[in-house]
C-alpha cells in the first residue's frame, strides 16, 4: 500500500522509522526545493526508480504530535509541495498533462476529504487511470485503499 499511498499525496512511511540501503539514499539524497518534505520527494524519486517499499505491521515508534511542529508550522507549504512531488512522479514514470492545482485538487479531496466539483470529476478520473498505469508498469497491485477512493470517485463522497 505505500506506493498507492504516495501516489495519493501522502508519506506512506514514518520517516524516523525507515530502513533502507545507504547506496539508494545517497545516491537520491535529499532535494531543498521540498523544504520540509524532503522524506517524501526521496519516496517519490526512489519509487519512480523501482524501489519497492515494504511497511511492517508492527509499530516501531512513539510520535508526538505537537502545534510546534514542523508538519503544523508548515502545513500549508507542506501541501501544495505535495502535489508538486505526486506531479513529477507521475510525470516521471509516464506521461501526464496534469496542472498543479489540479494535482493540488486531487491530493486534497482524495486523501484528505476535501469536496470537489463535477468540473474536477473528469480530471480526477483520468489522473486515477495515470495511476493505475504506473501502478502496473511499477508491477504493483491496486491496494484495497486506492480500489475504495475509485469507488468513492465514482460518486460516493462527490459535491455532498
Amino acid at each position: 500500500d505505500t506506493a498507492t499511498v504516495l501516489l495519493m499525496g501522502k508519506t506512506p512511511l514514518c520517516h524516523p522509522s525507515i530502513m533502507g540501503r545507504k547506496a539508494v539514499m545517497r545516491r537520491l539524497g535529499y532535494r531543498s526545493k521540498y523544504r520540509h518534505m524532503e522524506d517524501m520527494d526521496l519516496f517519490a524519486r526512489a519509487l519512480a526508480m523501482g524501489v519497492k517499499f515494504y511497511a511492517l505491521p508492527e509499530i516501531l515508534l512513539q510520535y508526538r504530535i505537537h502545534s510546534a511542529s514542523i508538519s503544523a508550522q508548515h502545513e500549508a507549504a507542506q501541501m501544495s509541495q505535495r502535489a508538486r512531488i505526486v506531479k513529477e512522479m507521475m510525470n516521471s514514470i509516464t506521461e501526464t498533462t496534469a496542472y498543479d492545482e489540479q494535482i493540488d485538487q486531487f491530493v486534497r479531496s482524495v486523501s484528505y476529504g476535501q469536496r470537489i466539483d463535477d468540473e474536477a470529476r473528469d480530471f480526477f478520473k483520468q489522473h486515477m487511470l495515470a495511476i493505475n498505469a504506473v501502478l502496473s508498469k511499477l508491477g504493483i497491485t491496486a491496494s484495497e485503499e486506492w480500489q475504495k477512493k475509485q469507488q468513492w470517485l465514482a460518486g460516493v463522497g462527490i459535491d455532498e
